[in-house]
């Protein structure tokens, strides 16, 4: 089956001036450029007492009815809050009977409630705004393939799932034999008019080329991503996705939204300061490596010393001339804004950019944020995450957005 060529409308650059950061891991010195801050408003941190302990938290703002939903991994529901912290109410639990789910992977809120996405697409639990189990159905997650791979889907809109195949690192990198596979589909499904799920259908290549790293240890191998990596990174809509392509001019990035049928809804090319990645951001990436892997790197194979994993790292660490202008991303429920986490720092502070999603024309924010949280939505006045205390207790946290002076 042909892939189709990506399609992107001729639009105007939009071009924008990232601001100057101060530390060692910020070279250049561009124009200052407007910088949103955040302050801690709210925290929820469980609720013991009626079996609410917070494992693997994942958040979603409710903005029709002013709540935060938390889906954990961990303990298999979800929960209801308000901001203050008040438990509304509980759903879900583990188990494959009606309501029930494995390990919940993404949350989908709407108007009348929410639904909750388990075993990569294959099945679907969706819950009315109080928490009551109306109705269970089954995706294509586990029935359909591309080419011999499994496909994780996300959630339906008008019948039609988008997804990408479920391909492991070693088969990313070919370092286990056989070519590697850098680059792979986003592809669409939906049900044929016998009620049977039809052949993905390919919509565009996605470019995936250094985006995994393989380090050699003893007789086996370490893999995990890139950290300068500079593939196409995504993020799965209902029914679309939106896809940042890093590779380009030094600075560049074009931003898009798919739809199921393979149609550019939106387009547009920003163009920051470029920056250079420089041999101080290298080495303090290679020493946090050495502090957080060395152990598990031991215990594969003691005959590996420290000096030789520092060593096999450091050779096989993709280092482009220059950063990626994102190393991830994150679309919002309510604003469909869509936010770049990038390798710049103010002091402890991750710098982020936000876009506003459609083709339009508004230019970026930058919005700091603790290094330590993990963010997972936001609103026109807050961004709701997660936060790991020096215990490694995880905690809901809302964070309250401060405009520049005179805004």
């Amino acid at each position: 089956m042909t892939l189709r060529l990506l399609r992107i409308p001729l639009l105007a650059v939009v071009p924008f001036l990232l601001a100057t950061c101060g530390g060692p891991d910020n070279a250049g010195d561009g124009p200052a450029y407007p910088t949103w801050i955040t302050e801690p408003e709210f925290r929820i941190s469980g609720s013991p007492e009626r079996d609410v302990i917070f494992v693997g938290p994942y958040v979603r703002v409710d903005p029709f009815r002013d709540r935060i939903l938390v889906m954990d991994g961990g303990a298999s529901q979800v929960s209801a809050w308000t901001p203050e912290g008040e438990l509304l109410f509980v759903a879900g639990r583990r188990g494959e009977g009606p309501g029930e789910f494995v390990v919940p992977q993404d949350l989908l809120v709407e108007p009348d409630g929410f639904t909750v996405l388990s075993g990569y697409g294959s099945k679907f639990a969706r819950f009315d705004a109080h928490g009551k189990h109306q109705e269970s159905f089954l995706g294509p997650g586990t029935s359909i393939s591309f080419q011999g791979f499994l496909i994780d889907f996300a959630f339906p809109r008008k019948g039609t799932h988008v997804g990408v195949p479920r391909i492991g690192s070693h088969r990313i990198s070919g370092a286990e034999g056989g070519p590697a596979v850098d680059r792979y589909p986003l592809v669409s499904a939906r049900r044929s008019g016998n009620g049977q799920w039809g052949a993905p259908i390919p919509l565009f290549t996605l470019d995936r080329r250094n985006m995994v790293r393989t380090v050699p240890i003893g007789k086996g191998r370490l893999y995990g991503s890139q950290r300068f990596g500079d593939a196409d990174i995504f993020r799965l809509l209902p029914g679309s996705a939106v896809i940042v392509r890093r590779r380009g001019d030094p600075g560049s990035a074009q931003l898009l939204e798919i739809d199921g049928a393979g149609d550019t809804l939106w387009h547009r090319h920003l163009q920051f300061e470029p920056r250079k990645l420089t041999p101080q951001m290298i080495e303090n990436h290679v020493n946090d490596a050495m502090n957080s892997l060395l152990p598990d790197v031991t215990q594969m194979s003691s005959a590996v010393s420290a000096r030789d994993f520092r060593r096999d790292y450091r050779e096989t660490l993709y280092t482009p001339e220059y950063l990626p202008v994102a190393r991830n991303l994150l679309v919002t429920h309510g604003a469909r804004e869509v936010w770049l986490a990038t390798h710049e720092r103010e002091d402890t502070l991750a710098v982020w950019r936000v876009v506003p999603g459609g083709d339009g024309n508004e230019p970026p924010r930058q919005v700091l944020l603790p290094e330590g949280m993990r963010m997972n939505d936001a609103t026109e006045t807050h961004v709701w995450g997660v936060y790991r205390d020096e215990l490694d207790v995880p905690h809901v946290v809302g964070r309250r957005l401060v405009p520049p002076a005179g805004r």
